[in-house]
């Protein structure tokens, strides 16, 4: 018997130490692979649940603004409709006591993918007023226009005494250049 005292002593921590190596450590590495490979799995499904709710969204807002696309239209100028944008120009201008002077420079126009862009330079004299006026109703036009640049000069009477004092006739002068936008065909 003293002999097997320490053969099952030896065995009994062979056991101890062997289960947990042996058999519960193989299974924790194997639920945290799996543990792992469910989390993945788990990101995929909820990106492509993210993707095909965004495009349902994006098909919603399409179908939503495809009604107003026949808007966009308007936003250019037709061909052959340029006397038309003039005759809005001078519109605008007279309602706003201004006179102008409009170059719509249609043999210098550029290609920008499905519009051109033509250049267009705009002289306008009146009270400065007017002319602030004049450029903040330009937002209202239904042609959408982008001036590049915008000088404003003023021309004050001088009377006898050389001091600079505003007259009634006083005037001031604005350029602008810019670019419209006109439809490459027609509807």
């Amino acid at each position: 018997m003293p002999r097997r005292v320490p053969f099952i002593v030896v065995v009994f921590i062979l056991t101890i130490i062997g289960v947990p190596i042996g058999i519960i450590w193989p299974s924790m590495k194997q639920i945290r692979e799996t543990s792992e490979g469910i989390y993945k799995e788990y990101q995929f499904l909820e990106e492509r649940s993210l993707r095909g709710k965004n495009m349902r969204q994006a098909r919603k807002e399409y179908e939503e603004l495809a009604v107003r696309l026949p808007e966009l239209r308007t936003l250019a100028i037709e061909p052959g409709e340029e006397l038309k944008f003039i005759t809005d120009l001078e519109a605008l201008a007279a309602t706003h006591n201004l006179t102008e002077t409009i170059n719509l420079d249609i043999d210098n126009r550029a290609a920008a993918g499905d519009y051109f862009t033509v250049p267009v330079e705009l002289t306008l004299r009146g009270s400065y007023r007017d002319i602030i006026k004049f450029t903040a109703a330009l937002e209202s036009m239904p042609i959408i226009t982008s001036f590049t640049s915008f000088a404003l000069t003023s021309a004050r009477a001088t009377d006898a005494l050389r001091t600079n004092t505003p007259n009634e006739n006083w005037k001031s002068e604005a350029r602008l250049s810019g670019l419209v936008y006109q439809h490459t065909t027609k509807k």
